[in-house]
């Protein structure tokens, strides 16, 4: 008979092998080579090889990002498979898999030594591995996850993500092998009542494994070097010690603390060579509390309901407190943050420890330090979201313990159709990046203000017929949008439609001498090289050069 940690490996790779089936049509996807991949991998040649040439510029901060093993990683698939966006596709997609396996075996740990601790509730193994695996899936087939798998750049979450993941596993094993063997041991074949669980427990001052923390730091920082966003790991321990792992041990905090805060400076020094942090003068301190929360909020409501993903969510105007979407925001997050403390006044820290830990997780990225032009991405819930998921995964296992034969029945088929439906929905978003042109064109579709999204929809090589078709249908059902009129207007212009080009140009320079202010002033540069070039259109020769349009005209506007 197999004992349960070999059963938990099996799952573990059965939930991988589910990942990587469902994900396996991005291995036939192509570059995206007007969002990222262009400059970082296809036009790079800094990267392509491991001279000690190559390895030094691996640890240069490049385009806003310091990430030395995944350059390292991308280096690797280069020198075995060359530029073939299939091999490139394919790591990403197996990289993932495996990440859900880890997910399985984290929350499964995590899960044995909380729930106990619940009044009322059992230790039975399979519903343990229920929740577990449940978790495992709701992460891993999410349609939030596409793209930072099906977008090669975004290799960085998932390599992040896989060491991210080793190192909590390995830090549940240094300091709670003995006890969570014990309690699955234990669980197989009895039960375990709340009564008795802190004594079988055993002191929360159990000694710590010093092999296996060590190896923790090390995944700890592989993580960090692979993607900065893993530096808030050091605070998410802290709060699993607190609950469920019921112990103290700050000190040796410390070497995490350390890496943490060295991937702290160089984030910020990558950031800063970019120089695309926005200023307060930019975006005010208020106006960053409300994109925090909706932050916040947003990658919680997309996970209970994934409708209408885009792959950029632009910031063009300063946010403000009665728009609808920061009301909703602030509401939700109040809402939640209510129930997590009332759960904690009650004894159940579980909703405050996963709460803090998603809000700590996600903080870097909530435009407390704006840059980029987006408001949320969906990329930026691979790691932040882990709490969340496995306190949902738990409150499967809760439910199906307290349920009768037939409620349960009807518990376990229920999350099979939500399990199921991510998967069909994660199917038909898939194809959005596949190419160029699907991306843009999703983008404008589903944000018909963003700005950017029609700038690279008519960047794509080749896309001009189709992006004149995009942008028809979007001025045609927004007709107050400028910047995608001017969008529409150069197209036009370019494919000799002359007349219809100018009639565009002019209506965009009307409407945008009109307009009131409240862009942000990044934005607010980008359009008024677009109203000079408008003018400079409709006075000068045909223009027919496409890298005209970044909006920016040598001489007609000055650089900021």
């Amino acid at each position: 008979m197999l004992t349960a940690s070999v059963r938990s490996q099996c799952l573990a790779l059965l939930i991988a092998a589910v990942t990587a089936t469902l994900f396996w049509s991005a291995t036939r996807f192509q570059w995206l080579l007007y969002w990222d991949d262009g400059a970082h991998l296809h036009w790079n040649e800094a990267y392509k090889g491991f001279s000690p040439t190559h390895l030094r510029w691996f640890f240069t901060p490049f385009l806003g990002q310091f990430m030395p093993l995944t350059w390292a990683s991308w280096a690797l698939d280069f020198k075995l498979f060359g530029l073939d966006p299939v091999a490139f596709h394919r790591t990403n997609v197996l990289l993932h898999a495996v990440n859900a396996g880890l997910l399985f075996l984290v929350a499964h740990r995590l899960l044995t030594v909380a729930l106990p601790r619940v009044p009322g509730v059992s230790v039975w193994p399979h519903r343990l591995t229920a929740g577990a695996a449940f978790a495992a899936l709701l992460w891993a087939l999410h349609p939030m996850r596409v793209e930072s798998v099906a977008w090669v750049n975004e290799r960085r979450d998932v390599l992040c993500g896989l060491f991210y993941l080793l190192a909590v596993l390995t830090y549940l094993i240094a300091v709670a092998e003995g006890r969570i063997d014990r309690l699955l041991r234990a669980g197989s074949v009895q039960e375990l009542r709340f009564a008795a669980f802190e004594k079988f427990l055993g002191p929360s001052t159990a000694p710590t494994n010093r092999k296996w923390l060590t190896l923790s730091v090390v995944c700890f920082a592989c993580a960090v070097l692979s993607k900065a966003l893993a530096v808030t790991l050091p605070v998410v321990l802290l709060l699993l010690d607190y609950y469920p792992l019921r112990r103290r041990a700050f000190m040796e905090k410390v070497p995490y603390v350390v890496i943490s805060a060295v991937g702290v400076v160089m984030a910020f020094v990558a950031l800063a060579g970019m120089q695309v942090i926005a200023p307060l003068h930019w975006i005010s301190l208020e106006d960053r509390v409300l994109i925090a929360a909706y932050s916040w909020w947003f990658y919680i409501a997309t996970t209970v309901w994934p409708a209408g993903l885009s792959p950029l969510y632009e910031l063009t105007f300063k946010p403000h407190l009665f728009e609808w979407r920061y009301v909703t925001a602030v509401a939700g997050v109040s809402v939640w943050t209510w129930l997590a403390v009332r759960g904690w006044r009650i004894g159940q820290p579980a909703w405050l420890v996963a709460w803090l830990a998603y809000v700590v997780a996600i903080l870097p990225v909530t435009g407390v330090v704006q840059n980029g032009y987006q408001l949320v991405a969906l990329r930026y819930s691979y790691l932040s979201i882990l709490p969340l998921v496995i306190l949902a995964g738990g409150g499967v296992a809760i439910a199906l313990d307290r349920a009768t034969a037939r409620p349960r029945t009807a518990g376990l088929v229920l999350a099979s159709l939500v399990l199921g439906g991510l998967a069909v929905a994660t199917t038909r978003y898939l194809p959005v990046f596949h190419d160029g042109i699907a991306f843009w064109t999703r983008a404008v579709r589903t944000e018909p203000s963003c700005v950017a999204c029609a700038d690279m929809l008519v960047h794509q090589a080749g896309g001009l017929a189709p992006a004149q078709r995009e942008l028809e249908a979007v001025v045609a059902a927004h007709p107050d949008l400028q910047e995608q009129r001017w969008h529409l207007g150069m197209v036009a212009y370019m494919r000799a439609h002359g007349a219809e080009g100018e009639g565009h140009f002019r209506e965009y320079i009307r409407q945008a001498e009109a307009r009131d202010p409240g862009y942000i002033p990044r934005i607010e540069v980008g359009r008024q090289n677009h109203l000079a070039l408008a003018r400079h259109v409709l006075r000068g020769p045909q223009v027919t050069d496409p890298n005209v349009f970044d909006g920016t005209v040598r001489g007609l506007v000055p650089r900021p």
